[in-house]
C-alpha cells in the first residue's frame, strides 16, 4: 500500500510533468537546431549562385557549381538535401549538351520540397511529439487513477473505505495536472513549430530553389518567341537597307538616265532645229525680197519708163504680198517660239516629275521609318504576353494602312506621269498644227510663184524690150523655186522630227508600262511578305495561346496540389487533435461514470460488509 501510494502523490506527478518537459526539451534540441543551420546554408548557397550569375558561359556555370557542391562534403545540409537533386539536374543538363540540344532543364522538376523539408527537417517526428505529449499526460492521469482505485480495500471497515475514497478524490487534482500539462505542451509545441520553425525551413528551401532558377533559367516559349522576333527584326532591317541603299537608288538612276537619254536629247534637237529653221527662213526671205526689189527697180529704170507706173503698182502689190508673207512668217516664228516654250515647260515638268520621284523616295524612306517604329512597338509588346494577340492585330492593321498609303502615293505618281504623257501628246499635236501652217505657207509661196509667172508673161506681151527684165524675173523665179525646195526639205525634216518624236513617245510609253509592271511586281511581293508575316504571327499567336493554356493548367494543378497538401496537413492535425480530445473525453467520462457509480458501490459494499458481519455473528453464536 505504501509503494502504490507513490503513484498518487503530488511529488510523483511533479516529477512526471518534469519528465515530460525534459522529453520535449530533448526532442527540441534534436530537431530544430538543424533549421537554423539550414537557413545559414541556404544563404551561403544563394550567395554562391549569385556569384555564378556573373559567368556568361552556361556550361562553365554548371561546372563551377558542380565543383562547389563536391567541396561541401562537410555540410550535412548540402550532402543530404542539395547534392542528390543537383546530381540529377546536372546529369540531365549534360545529357542535353551531349545530344546537341541547348536547353536548360527546369529546376522545379528536380528540387522538390520533400527532400528538403520532410526528410532533413524530420517533420514526421516533429509532428509526432505533440501526440506523445497528449498520450504521456493522459497515461499519467490514468496511472494515478488506477493506483488510487487499487488502494481501496473492499474488505476493510467503513472508516478505511471512507479514508481511501477521500485520499482518491483529493489526489484527482494532482492526477489531472499531467493531462493538462500534456495538452499545454502539445499546443505550445505545435504553435512554435507551425509559426516559426516550419516557415523558416520552407523559406530556406524556396530561397535555394529561386536562386537555382535564376542562375540556371529555363528557355521557355517566351524566350524562343523573343529570339524569333529578333531574327525577324534583323531580316526586316536588312530588307530596308537593301531597299534604301540598292534597289530604290538603282531604280531612280535608271529612270533618270532613261529620261535623259530618251526624251531630253530629241527635245533639245527639235528646239535647235526649229530655231535654225526660223532664222534661216527669215534671213533668206528678207534677202530675196531686197534683191528682187533692187533688180526690178534698176531694170525698169534702165529699160522702160512708160510702164513704170504699172510696174510700181505691181511692185507695190508685191511688197504688200511680201509684208503679208512676213507677217505670216512672224506668226510662224511666234508659233515656233511658243512650241519652244511648251517644250521648255515639258522639260520643266519632267524635272518636276523627277523631283516628285525623289519625294516618292523620301516617302518610301518615311515608310521604312514607320516600319522601324512598328518593329520597335513589336519588341515592346513581346514583354506583354497577355496583350500579344491584340498588339499583333494592331500592328497588322497599321501595316495594311501603310500599304494603302503606299498604294495611294503610287497611284498619285502614276496619274501625274500619265498627265505628263498627255502633255507630250498635246505637244505632238501642236507640232502637227505647225506642220499644217508650214504646208499652208508653202501653198501661198507656190501661188506667189504662179502670180510672178503671170506678171512675167504680161510684161513680155506688153514690151519686147522687157526681155531682159523677164530673164531677170525668171532668175528670181528660179530663186523662189530654190526657196520652195528649201521649204520642202524643211518640211521633210520636220516630218522626220515628228516621226522621231512619235518614236520617243512610244519609248516613253513602253518605259512607263515597264515602270508600272515593276511597281506592281514590287507591290505584289510586299503583299506576299505581308501575308507571310501574317501567317507567322498567327502561328505565334496559336503558340502563345497554347502556352498560356498549358501555363494556366500547370498553375491550376499547382494550386490544387498546394491546397490539397495544406488541407491534408490541417486534416491530419485535426484528426490527431480529435483523437486526443476523444481519448481525454473518454477518460473523463469513464472517471465521471466511476464517480457517479461510486456511492452505489460503496452502499452495496456496506451492505455486503453488514451481511458478512451478521453471518459472522451467527456463526459465532452457533459455535
Amino acid at each position: 500500500m505504501g509503494f502504490m501510494s507513490i503513484f498518487t502523490s503530488g511529488y510523483f506527478f511533479a516529477a512526471y510533468i518534469a519528465g515530460m518537459i525534459a522529453f520535449g526539451t530533448y526532442q527540441y534540441f534534436r530537431i530544430y537546431p538543424k533549421y537554423a543551420k539550414a537557413k545559414q546554408e541556404a544563404a551561403v548557397t544563394a550567395a554562391k549562385l549569385e556569384e555564378l550569375k556573373q559567368v556568361d558561359d552556361l556550361v562553365e556555370r554548371f561546372n563551377q557549381m558542380d565543383d562547389w557542391v563536391k567541396k561541401q562534403q562537410s555540410s550535412e545540409f548540402v550532402t543530404q538535401c542539395i547534392e542528390p537533386s543537383w546530381r540529377m539536374f546536372y546529369k540531365k543538363f549534360m545529357d542535353y549538351q551531349r545530344s546537341g540540344v541547348s536547353v536548360t532543364p527546369d529546376v522545379y522538376d528536380y528540387f522538390h520540397e520533400e527532400s528538403f523539408v520532410q526528410k532533413y527537417g524530420s517533420r514526421k517526428l516533429a509532428e509526432l511529439v505533440p501526440g506523445l505529449f497528449l498520450a504521456i499526460g493522459i497515461f499519467g492521469t490514468f496511472l494515478g487513477i488506477a493506483t488510487g482505485v487499487s488502494g481501496l480495500d473492499p474488505n476493510g471497515d467503513s472508516a478505511a473505505m471512507k479514508s481511501g475514497i477521500g485520499i482518491l478524490l483529493s489526489g484527482m487534482t494532482v492526477k489531472f495536472l499531467s493531462s493538462m500539462s500534456g495538452i499545454a505542451l502539445s499546443g505550445i509545441w505545435q504553435y512554435i513549430d507551425k509559426k516559426k520553425f516550419l516557415p523558416s525551413l520552407q523559406d530556406s528551401f524556396h530561397v535555394i530553389r529561386q536562386s537555382m532558377d535564376e542562375a540556371f533559367p529555363t528557355q521557355e516559349e517566351s524566350t524562343v518567341l523573343f529570339r524569333m522576333l529578333q531574327n525577324q527584326e534583323k531580316h526586316m532591317q536588312d530588307f530596308q537597307v537593301f531597299m534604301s541603299e540598292h534597289l530604290i537608288p538603282q531604280m531612280m538612276t535608271g529612270f533618270t538616265e532613261a529620261l535623259n537619254q530618251s526624251i531630253l536629247p530629241p527635245l533639245e534637237q527639235t528646239q535647235t532645229l526649229m530655231g535654225e529653221l526660223v532664222t534661216n527662213a527669215s534671213a533668206n526671205q528678207m534677202d530675196g525680197v531686197k534683191q528682187l526689189t533692187a533688180e526690178v527697180m534698176s531694170s525698169l529704170n534702165e529699160i522702160t519708163g512708160e510702164h513704170m507706173k504699172n510696174l510700181g503698182d505691181a511692185l507695190q502689190s508685191t511688197v504688200e504680198w511680201q509684208q503679208r508673207v512676213h507677217e505670216q512668217m512672224s506668226a510662224l516664228v511666234e508659233s515656233m517660239q511658243q512650241s519652244a516654250i511648251h517644250q521648255s515647260e515639258m522639260v520643266e515638268k519632267t524635272t518636276v516629275l523627277t523631283g516628285e520621284i525623289h519625294n516618292y523616295t523620301e516617302n518610301i524612306t518615311d515608310y521604312q521609318q514607320v516600319l522601324e517604329g512598328t518593329v520597335a512597338q513589336l519588341n515592346d509588346t513581346t514583354a506583354k504576353n497577355s496583350e500579344l494577340q491584340v498588339a499583333v492585330t494592331g500592328l497588322l492593321d497599321r501595316m495594311i494602312e501603310e500599304r494603302n498609303v503606299f498604294h495611294n502615293h503610287f497611284e498619285d505618281h502614276i496619274g501625274r506621269l500619265q498627265l505628263n504623257v498627255e502633255t507630250i501628246v498635246a505637244q505632238s499635236q501642236l507640232q502637227a498644227d505647225i506642220q499644217r501652217h508650214l504646208e499652208q505657207n508653202l501653198g501661198s509661196m507656190t501661188g506667189m510663184a504662179d502670180s510672178q509667172q503671170m506678171v512675167a508673161a504680161a510684161l513680155a506681151d506688153q514690151a519686147v524690150l522687157a526681155k531682159q527684165s523677164g530673164v531677170e524675173l525668171e532668175k528670181l523665179v528660179v530663186r523662189f523655186e530654190n526657196n520652195a525646195s528649201l521649204f520642202t526639205e524643211l518640211q521633210a525634216r520636220v516630218g522626220e522630227l515628228l516621226e522621231l518624236t512619235m518614236k520617243e513617245r512610244e519609248r516613253v510609253d513602253e518605259l512607263v508600262e515597264q515602270i508600272q509592271e515593276d511597281m506592281v511586281g514590287q507591290v505584289e511581293a510586299m503583299d506576299e511578305r505581308v501575308q507571310v508575316m501574317t501567317s507567322v504571327w498567327e502561328e505565334n499567336s496559336d503558340i502563345m495561346t497554347k502556352m498560356n493554356k498549358q501555363l494556366g493548367t500547370s498553375m491550376n494543378q499547382f494550386t490544387d496540389d498546394m491546397h490539397r497538401g495544406i488541407m491534408r496537413t490541417f486534416e491530419q492535425f485535426d484528426e490527431e487533435l480529435t483523437k486526443s480530445v476523444n481519448l481525454l473525453a473518454k477518460g473523463v467520462d469513464a472517471m465521471r461514470d466511476g464517480l457517479v457509480e461510486l456511492p452505489e458501490i460503496i452502499q452495496e459494499l456496506k451492505q455486503s460488509v453488514t451481511e458478512i458481519n451478521k453471518q459472522a455473528k451467527r456463526a459465532a453464536s452457533n459455535m
